[in-house]
């Protein structure tokens, strides 16, 4: 976050923000779940809870960028789709 919020401080005239989401998160959920004997983490949330978590990584990601000041196109993607 710190290196993208700073590029698009010190480059106003960025026109298009891209990222795609989840990665960490579905990743981070499925090592959770592979616990044993005690599933840990997100696990404990469900799939449901995870993308709740996604969520809110989702709403810090974009107040941070729109913190910067930039006012442009984001295209958001995600990795759960395939």
């Amino acid at each position: 976050m710190a290196f993208a919020t700073a590029y698009l401080r010190s480059h106003p005239r960025t026109r298009l923000v891209t990222l795609t989401l989840g990665a960490n998160d579905y990743f981070a959920f499925l090592k959770d779940c592979g616990v044993t004997p005690q599933p840990v983490g997100t696990c404990l949330l469900g799939f449901f809870g995870m993308l709740g978590v996604m969520q809110a990584n989702l709403n810090t990601i974009l107040g941070a960028i729109r913190a910067t000041g930039y006012t442009g196109l984001i295209v958001a993607g995600d990795v759960l789709r395939a």
